[in-house]
């Protein structure tokens, strides 16, 4: 298995919870390679660089969190592949509004980019290629998540028409609490949906 785990934003490619999932699998389950993207890009920037990276990979599966679980939400669709949403951004170009505002945009990420009002909208036109296709996805939310509301993405992820499968805990915060001890279940989880799909 070729699993990219996509950060999110303000994060960078050697992030924690990428990081203890890729030491995990070279301990653990050395069959599965773990790709660390950086993405600290435009939103339309990011994906071109990930269509790059993904295209020659094969039994493809994705882990992201907060916008890395937007964008994963895209890919995993797009390669009918499936993935694991920690604490997913549903509506990104809202929520960089709420915390920035117009007044703030530019606003400065990290050294090499910028958020601009351009990159609210090609997220929002992203949005726009969800098909609602959510049975390969897996989602993990924590009440007591302090930047997102996990309510919802809760009702964006059930609703659908093939609903993901949810699992809610009623503490934690956004980074997600003890997320090491979820790895092996995410990987039973991803793996199971790539033998289904080969069987197919």
């Amino acid at each position: 298995m070729n699993l990219v785990y996509l950060h999110g934003f303000k994060s960078h490619a050697n992030s924690v919870k990428g990081t203890l999932l890729k030491q995990y699998c070279q301990k653990h389950a050395p069959h599965i390679y773990v790709h660390l993207p950086d993405l600290n890009l435009a939103p339309n920037e990011a994906i071109e660089q990930l269509h790059q990276y993904i295209q020659p990979l094969k039994n493809l599966a994705f882990v992201g969190s907060s916008l890395g679980g937007f964008y994963a939400t895209y890919l995993a669709r797009y390669y009918h592949a499936p993935a694991v949403l920690i604490n997913p951004t549903i509506e990104p170009w809202l929520l960089f509004l709420s915390l920035f505002g117009q007044a703030q945009l530019p606003y400065n990420v990290t050294s090499t980019w910028q958020l601009q009002q351009e990159h609210l909208q090609q997220l929002q036109k992203l949005a726009q290629t969800f098909d609602g296709q959510w049975e390969q996805f897996l989602v993990l939310l924590q009440c007591q998540d302090e930047v997102l509301d996990y309510t919802q993405a809760q009702r964006y992820y059930r609703q659908a028409k093939q609903p993901a499968m949810i699992i809610t805990e009623q503490k934690g915060d956004h980074v997600m609490q003890n997320f090491a001890e979820k790895i092996p279940m995410l990987l039973t989880f991803l793996s199971h949906q790539i033998v289904l799909k080969e069987t197919i």
